[in-house]
């Protein structure tokens, strides 16, 4: 296919792949008086402290994690932490928003890299 020929969304798609740490929603958000075009997720900036702390923050909040990488909770506060905003932030997105944040955290969690 000719690059000049293609559609916005295969744009949006080629721009994801190039850089899969930005993610755009579908369409703005608003969550307590602030909107939300996408997120850059910095998971770079992360350390083992940031894994240690969420494993906490949510165990004081009731939630167990037997393994992290496959834990929706765990994943969404992962990537709440990576793009600076809260994980109620992310949770309260709409669905294919929320899980397409959970398959690039989750690729991040799971790279060997």
């Amino acid at each position: 296919m000719n690059e000049k020929n293609i559609t916005a969304e295969e744009a949006k798609e080629k721009t994801a792949e190039q850089d899969s740490n930005v993610y755009m929603l579908k369409k703005t958000f608003e969550y307590e008086d602030r909107k939300y075009t996408g997120f850059t997720f910095e998971f770079d900036k992360l350390n083992g402290f940031d894994m240690i702390d969420t494993e906490s923050e949510l165990r004081d909040r009731g939630k167990f994690i037997i393994t992290p990488e496959t834990d929706t909770s765990f994943i969404i506060a992962i990537a709440a932490k990576a793009a600076n905003v809260s994980d109620t932030v992310l949770s309260a997105l709409p669905i294919a928003d929320f899980l397409a944040i959970k398959r690039i955290t989750q690729r991040f969690l799971n790279s060997r890299d």
